[in-house]
């Protein structure tokens, strides 16, 4: 497993005040300044000792040393800045393919708003089943490239909604489901999804319900009964690549 691989699953793993978190969040954001990046100056950013750093790295990633960490995790940044191209193609076909299927039949204008939120949030948190929300291609690594925090979890809790600010967003992926249905389902299993009083932008992608509860409904509909596809989700992050003006330009 890549060792980028590994720091998004951990980040997406663990809650905001575990060394985990902190760890991972911190190392994907500075994934591009890795090579220059001494072991004090992270401990000292993140706020730790130096020991917990090095045993994050040892027990958590698996390599036996900073330097071996640093070394790989440069290697893996690398390999991924040497396919702009692939990817920056790849995200553009995808897009045209999916508004030459679905471009009648879907309200386009609230795609590409959708699209324009995301690609200038500073935090989003995708919310929805592994497979739903796995439905990302090239995204996670590309948003942290340009800084941006995106994080896909099965659970999410009141503090961690209320934690978010104006610029920052949740986007509810659960194409079988209202949100009434969600919420009720959520109580069973000791969740709390109240979600009145974030300050963030709030997306559900799902069936329609009648409690908003401070979100914007995305109401996609296509064919009878179903609500949402993959290809719906992907969109979005195929979409977000291909409206960076650098890789555009290359």
């Amino acid at each position: 497993m890549y060792i980028s691989d590994q720091l998004n699953e951990l980040y997406e793993t663990y809650q905001e005040d575990k060394v985990e978190y902190l760890c991972s969040e911190y190392f994907l954001l500075h994934a591009a300044q890795i090579e220059d990046l001494s072991l004090s100056n992270a401990a000292r950013d993140i706020g730790i000792a130096k020991s917990s750093v090095s045993k994050f790295i040892k027990n958590d990633i698996g390599s036996e040393s900073y330097h071996e960490f640093q070394n790989s995790l440069a290697s893996e940044r690398k390999f991924q800045i040497n396919q702009p191209d692939i990817i920056y193609k790849d995200s553009i076909a995808f897009v045209r393919r999916f508004e030459n299927t679905y471009g009648r039949i879907v309200d386009m204008k609230v795609m590409e708003q959708v699209s324009q939120d995301l690609f200038h949030a500073n935090k989003i948190i995708v919310l929805g089943s592994v497979d739903n929300r796995c439905s990302f291609p090239y995204l996670r690594n590309y948003m942290f490239s340009r800084g941006i925090r995106l994080r896909t979890v099965t659970k999410l809790y009141t503090a961690e909604i209320n934690a978010l600010e104006e610029n920052d967003i949740i986007l509810f992926v659960f194409p079988d489901l209202s949100y009434d249905e969600l919420k009720i389902r959520s109580i069973s299993i000791h969740q709390n999804l109240n979600t009145s009083n974030s300050k963030a932008r709030i997306y559900y992608i799902g069936k329609p319900s009648d409690n908003h509860n401070n979100m914007i409904d995305l109401n996609i509909n296509i064919a009878t009964d179903i609500y949402m596809q993959k290809e719906f989700i992907s969109y979005f992050g195929a979409k977000i690549i291909s409206m960076d003006p650098m890789l555009n330009n290359k």
